[in-house]
C-alpha cells in the first residue's frame, strides 16, 4: 500500500490533480479510523 500511496503523492506533485489527492486522503482517514477503533 506504501507503494500506491507513494506512487500516487508523486503524481500530484507533478500534475496536481484533486481527484489523485482524494483517494490518498481516503486512504488516510480510514487508517486513522481503524487505529482509533477499541479492540474487543
Amino acid at each position: 500500500m506504501s507503494l500506491f500511496v507513494d506512487k500516487r503523492l508523486f503524481e500530484v506533485m507533478a500534475s496536481p490533480d484533486k481527484d489523485k489527492l482524494t483517494i490518498v486522503i481516503d486512504i488516510d482517514f480510514n487508517i486513522a479510523a481503524g487505529l482509533r477503533a477499541k479492540a474487543e
